[in-house]
């Protein structure tokens, strides 16, 4: 198959690599939207990544082609999102429901390879059917927007606040929607790139 690898910090090439092969408790995915997030430009540049060269992309989805011997919760052929986060489940933090402080930390796209190739491989627990409503190349945007949509659950609002969001980027754009549908008053987006605020117009920010 066809794959984005980082070969070493600063040089990216698209080379042909081994098809994946899930193991048992695994899916192969035939990739159907893939993401490109801050990580993947500091993986790029040498700051993030324990081991080179990787197949960046922790920010997909697409259909099943393959499933593990043990897998019967998916079938071939079904629409999928997929979370990156590859947490042990055993340490102290993931038994405490702190995943994100696994002491044996890994994610598909960082520490094994990820969803910038034709097929990616991940564990069925990580796997997220879409209605069919959903198509597959847009839930590539799935993981980012769980993203906001955490930092907006944390957030303290109440209804009728002003809002004022700093860049209007992917995530400063959810934050846009996520703000309009939970009763601000007026929300504002700053951002250098006119191209960026033409999109924050069109989706019907205050200014």
């Amino acid at each position: 198959m066809k794959a984005a690898v980082i070969v070493t910090p600063g040089q990216i090439s698209v080379e042909s690599v081994p098809d994946p092969t899930p193991g048992p408790r695994d899916v192969v995915v035939q990739v159907a939207g893939c993401g490109i997030c801050g990580t993947d430009l500091h993986i790029l540049d040498g700051e993030f990544a324990p081991a080179y060269p990787i197949v960046p992309g922790h920010e997909f989805a697409g259909r099943v082609v393959a499933t593990g011997r043990d897998v019967t919760e998916l079938r071939i052929g079904d629409a999928v999102a997929v979370d990156p986060s590859l947490h042990c489940g055993e340490c102290y933090q993931c038994r405490r429901a702190r995943g994100n402080l696994c002491e044996r930390w890994a994610a598909i796209g960082v520490t094994v390879s990820g969803g910038a190739a034709e097929f990616a491989v991940a564990p069925v627990k990580n796997c997220f059917p879409l209605p069919e409503s959903v198509a597959p190349v847009d839930a590539a945007l799935i993981e980012p927007l769980s993203c906001a949509v955490r930092g907006f659950d944390v957030l303290p609002r109440r209804l009728g606040d002003h809002y004022l969001i700093y860049g209007a980027g992917t995530m400063g754009l959810m934050m846009l929607e996520l703000a309009k549908r939970c009763g601000a008053a007026s929300v504002s987006v700053v951002d250098p790139n006119p191209a960026r605020l033409a999109t924050a117009v069109r989706l019907g920010c205050s200014a």
